[in-house]
């Protein structure tokens, strides 16, 4: 998660560098609107730019390396691999775009390669989490001056993809879906676009390749969440399961340890020490205090009590008055004494 926060720490400082670069573009007014000409651009404008392009790979730079070193795998090529486009960037920016699509496909590749391993809830959190960058990315590709150029959108428009891909990297559980098809909804409005306005082959490639990604994720990040719901419904029936069979050893072990019969000494300890009468263990503050003869049962005693025989052990009362009292070590003895009087002549 840290690596990923530098990664967005990255873009938005980026961010930062463009939208001043904006202030040193060449136009005209019209209509009460500015018209850039990106032609017509100043050497602070291309410094700004290249600053924004090199804040990007910091950004890689450090995700890679805090991602490699919390891992202990692939011995830091990546970092060295994002330190290698960088220094290529600084020498000659117009290599970036190539630069960031190889760095993308790696991300992706890096996430499917390591995260086979995972659990899946966590396998889900982090594919939602790099739709959220994938989105972060397809906005800031949107605002470049390539795209600016075609005049096929609005400049509001990419800040829709900057919005939606914070929300998604940061939200959980249904907040998170509807937003994953809101996104859905504009990335169809924006094939219409370019399909209708035809822009270059590089932007139709880079745009279709990234919403392939984006759907491939989301598709991904549908199956995890549905194995996820199934796991952990069979890891619940597995819990009730493991319950009831420890309630029936309990109820089983209780039937052999009743005493025939608490002496006064006895119950009256129990009761100073505040201590169960079934378990002798120490009772915590949940604990049932029969209200007849004030004796002290813990909570799971109590409760397989009442469902064993809902008999007080010192004076037969009920745990649980709407069900019948069924002592049966009493009854037990009773039957066993009747059988042993001799016959009366």
């Amino acid at each position: 998660m840290h690596g990923f926060a530098f990664n967005f720490f990255g873009l938005a400082t980026a961010r930062i560098f463009e939208y001043f670069s904006s202030y040193f573009i060449g136009g005209s007014y019209s209509g009460h609107s500015y018209y850039g000409n990106f032609t017509n651009t100043t050497s602070t404008y291309e410094i700004l730019i290249h600053g924004g392009y090199i804040s990007v790979f910091i950004g890689f730079i450090l995700f890679f390396f805090t991602f490699e070193k919390a891992t202990r795998r692939n011995k830091y090529l990546m970092t060295l691999l994002s330190f290698f486009f960088l220094v290529i960037i600084i020498i000659e920016m117009s290599f970036f775009w190539i630069a960031l699509g190889i760095i993308i496909l790696v991300l992706f590749s890096l996430f499917l390669l390591y995260s086979k391993r995972s659990r899946r809830d966590f396998q889900t959190i982090t594919a939602h989490t790099l739709i959220g960058v994938l989105l972060l990315w397809i906005g800031y590709f949107l605002a470049t001056f390539m795209v600016k150029e075609l005049k096929i959108i609005s400049p509001s428009f990419p800040a829709l993809f900057f919005i939606l891909g914070t929300l998604i990297a940061i939200s959980k559980g249904i907040i998170e879906q509807a937003l994953n098809a809101i996104s859905s909804i504009v990335i169809i409005a924006l094939l219409y676009v370019i399909f209708t306005y035809q822009p270059s082959l590089f932007i139709l490639m880079y745009i279709l390749v990234a919403i392939s990604l984006y759907v491939f994720m989301l598709l991904y990040a549908i199956s995890r969440e549905i194995n996820v719901l199934k796991s952990h419904e069979i890891e619940l029936l597995g819990i009730k399961r493991m319950k009831m069979d420890k309630l029936q050893d309990f109820m089983s072990h209780i039937t052999q340890i009743k005493p025939k019969k608490l002496t006064e000494e006895e119950i009256t300890f129990y009761k100073e020490q505040k201590i169960c009468l079934v378990c002798k263990g120490k009772t915590s503050r949940l604990t049932y205090i029969c209200p007849n003869c004030e004796a002290i049962y813990c909570v799971d005693c109590s409760t397989a009590l009442s469902n064993l025989e809902n008999a007080c052990w010192v004076c037969n009362s009920a745990f649980d008055e709407s069900k019948p009292v069924k002592p049966f070590k009493i009854e037990k003895e009773k039957k066993t004494e009747a059988k042993s009087k001799p016959p009366l002549n």
